[in-house]
This record gives C-alpha cells, structure tokens and sequence, in this order.
C-alpha cells in the first residue's frame, strides 16, 4: 500500500486530489466525523431502549433512560449564566459573583483593610 492511501472499509487513492482538494477535504472532515458520531451515538440509544422495551420496563422508566442515555457523554459545555451573587457593596447594593476579575469597590474595600467575607451575602 502506498503512503497515500489509508486503509479503510474501502481505499481511497489520494493521488488524483489536488492539494486545494486535500484542503477542503481536510477541513470537511471534523464535521463529518462529528456527525458519524451522533448517528452512531443514536442509534446505539435506540438499540438499549428497544432492549429495555423488550424487558418489560415502564413508558415513564425508558422516558428516564431516554433522557440520561441522551445526556452522558455530552460534550456540550455547560453554561453557566445565572450565577448567584455571593457580595454585595453595601454602598451601592451592587453584587459580585465571585468570578472573574475583582470589582474596583471589593479592591477598595480590601486596601481599607477590610476582609472579603465582611461582603458576602448571607
């Protein structure tokens, strides 16, 4: 086999692509594979449900499986929106999450010599 050809449920000879061919494929492929993944993913879910349907178990007991079959493995990132705030500038009311950055009145607050945990939120 040559240095072009990868091995597979069938070859392809890479030698009749242009390197603008090779290209194109090359950013296509991510997708694709992205794609075959989620197929197989669902049809693999199927499979297990059909198997738990066959077993006898309830309407609501495969909804549940269903739904943590489809979950795990996710590779979604979670957000995180709504997070609650944790201090409060007593000053202004305005809040801090805890995250990121310090806001300019904690900062101030802290070079007074005051303690961060003297602004949390009870």
């Amino acid at each position: 086999m040559s240095d072009t050809k990868i091995e597979m449920e069938r070859e392809i000879d890479f030698d009749g692509f242009s390197i603008e061919a090779l290209r194109d494929l090359y950013r296509q492929l991510p997708a694709i594979i992205r794609a075959r993944e989620t197929a197989d993913r669902a049809a693999r879910v199927e499979r297990v449900l059909e198997a738990a349907k066959s077993e006898g178990m309830t309407r609501d007991e495969i909804r549940a499986l269903k739904a943590t079959l489809s979950s795990a493995g996710s590779t979604k990132r979670v957000r995180r929106d709504g997070a609650g705030a944790m201090y409060r500038d007593p000053g202004s009311d305005a809040t801090w999450t805890g995250r990121g950055r310090k806001p300019a009145w904690v900062k101030a607050h802290e070079e007074r010599g005051g303690a961060l945990d003297e602004l949390k939120i009870d």
